[in-house]
């Protein structure tokens, strides 16, 4: 069984594997995984709501990445949020270092509706920052103060970093890829599956979850060795349907 625990399960006409842990996100060191000074994040989403809300108060519907590194006071953020005052829910990404606002921007996504797959991007290099949907440039913005600083530590987040009873992470994710450069939109995965190349840090599929003693760690195509991971600590969810064989669910 070489540690791994698998349930066959039928989903429509395809076989897959399947494993419950308890929870709701997956944690994978940041050092060697992202570069704070220039990077892409990306992958595959499915919304398990309706992605078309508003609220009078404000709310954040989904939590999906959080890089946190204390010692340059870095974060790089991307949520799912129902702005106040009856707003559209958009999404919301910010950039911060040295305690500093760098960068923030937000992008309306038009005609997504439960159930569906997209695929997100966020690049950035210097003083410019893009958030692609679907491959398009959906928010752009430009800063002063470019971001700086080496991550030499820290803990990159996906799903709920504070596994609140408040926010729900009722998504499915696949194909996740970070790398240490700024990627153009045709080296973006939305144009089909994703590869390794020499600027991939992190590449998750999402086909297994390994368990290790009282651990479910994901098994990533590649992670960096700086990190000292074989890969990332899942807290929650399942293995579903994803957009390419398996995926993962985080409830």
């Amino acid at each position: 069984m070489n540690g791994k625990i698998e349930i066959m399960v039928f989903v429509g006409l395809f076989l897959v594997s399947s494993i419950l842990v308890a929870g709701g996100r997956i944690v994978y060191p940041g050092e060697g995984n992202i570069n704070f000074e220039e990077g892409t994040i990306e992958m595959w989403i499915k919304l398990d709501f309706e992605p078309c809300q508003t609220s009078e108060d404000y709310k954040i519907l989904l939590p999906l990445f959080e890089f946190s590194e204390p010692e340059i006071k870095g974060t790089i953020s991307i949520s799912y949020i129902c702005p106040a005052g009856g707003s559209s829910a958009c999404w919301y990404v910010g950039f911060n270092c040295a305690g500093e606002k760098i960068f923030r921007l937000s992008a309306v996504p038009q005609n997504w509706k439960k159930d569906q797959w997209h695929h997100i991007a966020l690049t950035w290099k210097g003083n410019t920052a893009r958030f692609y949907l679907d491959g398009k440039i959906a928010s752009e913005a430009k800063s002063n103060k470019p971001l700086t600083g080496k991550a030499k530590g820290g803990q990159i987040f996906i799903g709920d970093r504070w596994t609140t009873e408040k926010v729900k992470t009722e998504v499915v994710i696949d194909e996740l890829r970070i790398s240490c450069i700024e990627r153009k939109s045709e080296e973006l995965g939305f144009l089909g599956n994703l590869k390794v190349d020499p600027f991939t840090l992190l590449l998750e599929d999402f086909e297994q979850i390994i368990v290790e003693g009282q651990l479910c760690k994901t098994s990533p195509s590649i992670i960096s060795s700086i990190s000292g991971s074989n890969g990332g600590e899942v807290s929650g969810g399942k293995l579903t349907t994803g957009k390419f064989g398996n995926g993962l669910s985080l409830h």
